[in-house]
């Protein structure tokens, strides 16, 4: 895997592309799970490039596995417009 800090001056986020392009996303998370954690709290932020399309459902597998519990915590009472596109609590940005 390959990665780089885009903003090294305040340290985030931390860019993890994998060696080959379009591997599973959730296969990454699960294989490398206590390392992408440890990268979360060290930068604030870890942004994954290069892999397979997910769809949101999977997305959300992929979250879990990273946050440790089963499902992504609801989009309740935000500021922003959001769109859900999952039962999966996948929203837009």
């Amino acid at each position: 895997m390959r990665t780089d800090v885009l903003d090294p001056g305040r340290g985030f986020p931390l860019s993890v592309r994998p060696d080959r392009d379009g591997p599973d996303l959730v296969d990454f998370v699960r294989e490398h799970r206590s390392w992408l954690g440890d990268r979360v709290a060290e930068h604030g932020a870890v942004l994954m490039r290069g892999f397979a399309p997910l769809a949101p459902e999977a997305f959300a597998r992929a979250v879990a596995l990273l946050a440790g519990r089963e499902r992504p915590l609801s989009y309740v009472h935000g500021n922003s417009p959001r769109t859900k596109l999952s039962p999966a609590n996948v929203y837009t940005s």
